[in-house]
């Protein structure tokens, strides 16, 4: 059994069709003259392909580079270019929800990842370096008295080093 067609498919189709035709119009009119482009048509053309700037250069028939001067100097097709891209943000802002309903982790981490910095969750990545400095000190440890002695073989004990006196050497000086 076929499924007939619903009103809004028609509906759609023909839009679409229509839209086709109404740009090749456009396209063989102004292939000539780029900068003759009426703004209502770019307003349609940009309409038509869903504020996709690439399809509407094609579709105008002028390079990508042209097009965007046309929108940057334009207000009402800079508005209409963002508000565009707005509502694919809000698509995209849709399906993300619908996978974190579903517990979808990558989502979810997605989501911290970005919109949830202002929250404290931030991707760190930690560098663990351990420099370490040596430095030769030549000490002349028979003439340390018992107390530098014994302050020196504190301080090498905190520091976890035993290359510098060794326990012979602090027999033999103390």
């Amino acid at each position: 059994m076929t499924k007939t067609p619903d009103q809004s498919e028609i509906i759609a189709r023909e839009l679409t069709v229509r839209d086709e035709a109404r740009l090749k119009i456009v396209r063989n009119r102004y292939r000539r003259r780029p900068d003759e482009i009426p703004l209502e048509l770019v307003e349609d053309a940009l309409e038509v392909c869903r504020g996709n700037m690439t399809k509407t250069a094609e579709h105008l028939d002028v390079s990508f580079a042209r097009l965007a001067s046309m929108v940057d100097k334009s207000p009402d097709l800079m508005v209409q270019t963002m508000r565009h891209r707005s509502r694919l943000i809000d698509k995209a802002e849709d399906v993300l929800e619908s996978h974190l309903d579903q517990g979808d982790l990558k989502a979810a981490t997605f989501t911290l990842k970005t919109i949830g910095k202002d929250r404290g969750y931030v991707e760190r990545h930690e560098q663990n370096k351990e420099v370490k400095i040596e430095q030769k000190i030549d000490v002349r440890l028979d003439r340390l008295s018992s107390d530098q002695l014994r302050e020196l073989r504190s301080i090498q004990q905190s520091a976890g080093t035993s290359d510098v006196i060794t326990d012979a050497e602090y027999e033999d000086v103390g």
